[in-house]
């Protein structure tokens, strides 16, 4: 079954390690991710991370367990986890449209929620309409076979 995954985090990347860490993260997600038939969509703050994942169950598990035990993020909260009926981000392995430190007042106060409850729904959606507006911006190149 189809699932998507939505989660902010905070950045333990030092400032000045920053540009070179998430080129690196992006890089690697774009091909992992790509094996996996997983997509989705990142965007970095500098002091936050918020990501859309899209995949199998089963291929999604080990990946944010990877992304949990990561050393450059902390307080990683699950949002939303449910079924999804149709990818949004089909065309992106991992679709990162460059640092958006403008949208960090968006995502920062959703690192502190529990998991459930209306509040992550809601700050799901956002992250979720933010990331679509970035990503629109870019052409896709398709990275699922």
């Amino acid at each position: 079954m189809l699932e998507t995954i939505v989660y902010v985090s905070r950045s333990l990347i030092p400032a000045a390690d920053a540009r070179q860490e998430v080129d690196n993260i992006v890089d690697r997600a774009m091909q992992a991710n790509r094996v996996a038939d997983i997509s989705g969509a990142l965007l970095y703050t500098g002091g936050h991370f918020a990501q859309i994942l899209e995949g199998e169950a089963d291929r999604l598990d080990p990946l944010i367990a990877r992304i949990a035990a990561d050393r450059r993020h902390g307080d990683v909260t699950i949002l939303l986890r449910g079924p999804l009926a149709e990818r949004r981000f089909a065309l992106w392995a991992c679709a990162y449209s460059g640092p958006s430190h403008f949208v960090d007042r968006h995502i920062a106060p959703f690192t502190c929620l529990r998991k459930g409850g209306s509040a992550c729904v809601i700050a799901a959606d956002r992250i979720l309409g933010i990331a679509s507006r970035f990503i629109a911006r870019q052409t896709p190149v398709p990275s699922l076979t």
